[in-house]
């Protein structure tokens, strides 16, 4: 299949609805440039790249870092990101030791040769895998040189334009920020309590939550205003001294109720939060004896 050629003489922006019809009129042109596949490794970063079509990234593995209209986005897996003509964009590693997949998916929609856009802004949805069966189909087409014009075309980008544009709805009905609920707060809170000592990890509370780790993430810090692991540093702390207060146990017996079997990285962090080692703590905090 030939790349399209030339980024065209301007763009008109048009409502959503009128853009959905526009993509199935004949009188509309429709372009596909590009749908592939990437699997990359860590390290990846790239130059900023003008954005001349619809730009449509969906992530399957990994965390993708996405620079554009000014801002950085990250996309997890079955994270969504949406560009439209004009501006620049940047991918990088959000892991640089970790392994990317993700689709992506450029096309041009125009009428009297003028590109229509929707949106001048970046639009990102998360979950976003019900845009997957039509993307990879699409994808397949591409990869073996079928030449995509037509109804055929018209077809998959509409599946995909309307299933995206229907996300973003819902994502603005429930508010511009979407945060845990209390009922997953509390959850996590005693599930801390519950299993500190066996050493947990961001990935337990994202379990926990039923939610994917990046999401899980963003959630998180939007509800308790940190990260996972710095909550769980700060809680395992928190809990260590009541032990030192309610309990005659060694330092090293609450580090291991703690959920680590290394007292001197205790000693560290619970210094780092409390403002003093664990026997310090102790010492001061114990109430004077009769």
């Amino acid at each position: 299949m030939t790349p399209m050629k030339g980024a065209g003489p301007g763009r008109k922006r048009v409502g959503h609805r009128r853009w959905l019809r526009a993509l199935l009129e004949a009188g509309s042109g429709v372009e596909l440039a590009i749908c592939r596949y990437h699997l990359r490794r860590g390290g990846f970063g790239n130059a900023r790249i003008p954005v001349s079509e619809h730009l449509l990234t969906l992530g399957e593995q990994g965390v993708l870092n996405v620079e554009a209209d000014g801002r950085e986005f990250r996309l997890g897996a079955g994270d969504a990101l949406w560009l439209s003509p004009g501006g620049f964009r940047r991918y990088h590693a959000g892991d640089d030791n970790g392994i990317l997949r993700y689709y992506n998916l450029r096309f041009r929609l125009t009428r009297n040769r003028q590109q229509l856009v929707f949106s001048h802004r970046p639009l990102l949805v998360h979950s976003a895998w019900d845009l997957r069966p039509a993307m990879l189909q699409l994808y397949d087409l591409y990869q073996h040189g079928h030449v995509l014009t037509g109804e055929r075309l018209r077809g998959l980008l509409l599946t995909i334009s309307t299933g995206f544009m229907a996300m973003v709805g819902r994502g603005r009905q429930a508010g511009r920020e979407r945060t845990l609920s209390p009922a997953q707060r509390l959850r996590i809170n005693r599930y801390v309590v519950d299993h500190m000592a066996e050493g947990l990890v961001p990935e337990d509370l994202a379990l926990e939550a039923g939610l994917s780790l990046d999401y899980f993430s963003r959630l998180f810090r939007i509800a308790y205003g940190t990260s996972p692991r710095s909550y769980l540093k700060r809680e395992r702390a928190r809990l260590a001294a009541l032990q030192l207060l309610e309990t005659d146990l060694s330092v090293a017996a609450v580090a291991r109720q703690s959920g680590t079997d290394n007292v001197s990285l205790f000693c560290r962090q619970f210094r780092d939060v409390m403002g003093c080692t664990p026997t310090e703590y102790r010492r001061r905090e114990s109430p004077p004896m009769p």
